[in-house]
Protein backbone atom coordinates (compact mmCIF):
# COMPACT_ATOMS: atom_id res chain seq x y z
CA UNK A 1 0.00 0.00 0.00
CA UNK A 2 2.95 2.45 0.77
CA UNK A 3 4.28 1.90 -2.71
CA UNK A 4 0.67 3.36 -4.04
CA UNK A 5 1.69 6.61 -2.02
CA UNK A 6 5.34 7.14 -2.73
CA UNK A 7 3.98 6.80 -6.32
CA UNK A 8 1.14 9.39 -6.19
CA UNK A 9 3.18 11.45 -4.02
CA UNK A 10 6.03 11.62 -7.10
CA UNK A 11 3.27 12.19 -9.64
CA UNK A 12 2.03 15.15 -7.05
CA UNK A 13 5.05 16.96 -6.52
CA UNK A 14 6.54 16.28 -9.69
CA UNK A 15 2.68 17.53 -11.97
CA UNK A 16 3.03 20.65 -9.14
CA UNK A 17 6.00 21.79 -10.47
CA UNK A 18 5.56 21.36 -14.05
CA UNK A 19 2.16 23.34 -13.66
CA UNK A 20 3.97 26.27 -11.82
CA UNK A 21 6.80 26.58 -14.56
CA UNK A 22 3.65 26.25 -17.35
CA UNK A 23 1.40 28.98 -14.95
CA UNK A 24 4.77 31.06 -14.47
CA UNK A 25 5.87 31.39 -17.88
CA UNK A 26 3.55 30.75 -20.59
CA UNK A 27 -0.16 32.20 -19.21
CA UNK A 28 1.09 35.79 -18.85
CA UNK A 29 -0.31 36.13 -15.30
CA UNK A 30 3.83 37.15 -13.74
CA UNK A 31 6.44 38.87 -15.15
CA UNK A 32 9.35 36.48 -15.26
CA UNK A 33 12.81 36.38 -16.14
CA UNK A 34 13.48 33.42 -18.89
CA UNK A 35 14.35 30.37 -17.23
CA UNK A 36 15.53 27.70 -19.47
CA UNK A 37 12.80 24.47 -19.08
CA UNK A 38 15.84 22.04 -18.60
CA UNK A 39 17.28 23.59 -15.72
CA UNK A 40 13.62 23.91 -14.28
CA UNK A 41 13.15 20.07 -14.97
CA UNK A 42 16.43 19.34 -13.15
CA UNK A 43 15.18 20.71 -10.05
CA UNK A 44 12.20 19.41 -10.75
CA UNK A 45 13.66 16.15 -10.28
CA UNK A 46 15.92 17.02 -7.43
CA UNK A 47 12.87 18.23 -5.38
CA UNK A 48 10.78 15.59 -6.31
CA UNK A 49 13.06 12.88 -4.91
CA UNK A 50 14.41 14.93 -1.59
CA UNK A 51 10.46 14.80 -1.21
CA UNK A 52 10.48 11.17 -0.86
CA UNK A 53 13.56 10.93 0.76
CA UNK A 54 11.88 13.01 3.86
CA UNK A 55 8.95 11.71 3.77
CA UNK A 56 10.15 7.71 3.61
CA UNK A 57 12.71 8.92 6.95
CA UNK A 58 10.08 11.06 8.94
CA UNK A 59 7.95 7.73 8.33
CA UNK A 60 5.07 9.51 6.82
CA UNK A 61 4.37 5.89 4.38
CA UNK A 62 3.80 4.22 7.37
CA UNK A 63 -0.02 2.86 7.83
CA UNK A 64 -1.94 4.53 11.26
CA UNK A 65 -4.64 3.79 12.59
CA UNK A 66 -7.40 6.79 12.94
CA UNK A 67 -8.01 9.62 11.30
CA UNK A 68 -5.73 12.39 10.21
CA UNK A 69 -4.45 13.99 13.75
CA UNK A 70 -2.69 17.78 14.41
CA UNK A 71 0.59 16.13 14.86
CA UNK A 72 0.12 14.14 11.28
CA UNK A 73 -0.51 17.76 10.07
CA UNK A 74 2.51 19.53 11.92
CA UNK A 75 4.73 16.19 10.91
CA UNK A 76 3.71 17.02 7.33
CA UNK A 77 4.49 20.88 7.35
CA UNK A 78 8.03 20.50 9.34
CA UNK A 79 8.94 17.41 6.42
CA UNK A 80 7.96 20.26 3.45
CA UNK A 81 10.06 23.40 5.18
CA UNK A 82 12.76 21.27 5.29
CA UNK A 83 12.48 19.91 1.87
CA UNK A 84 12.00 23.88 1.08
CA UNK A 85 15.56 24.83 2.83
CA UNK A 86 16.99 22.12 1.56
CA UNK A 87 16.36 23.16 -2.29
CA UNK A 88 16.93 26.83 -0.83
CA UNK A 89 20.35 25.99 -0.11
CA UNK A 90 21.14 23.89 -3.32
CA UNK A 91 19.84 26.82 -5.82
CA UNK A 92 21.96 29.23 -3.54
CA UNK A 93 25.23 27.21 -3.79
Amino acid sequence: MSLIFIIADFISVFLAFLLAYFMRIHSGLFSHSPVSFSLYLNLTLLTTVLTLVVFLNAHHYQYRRGFFSPHEFFSLAQSYLLVFVIVMAITFL
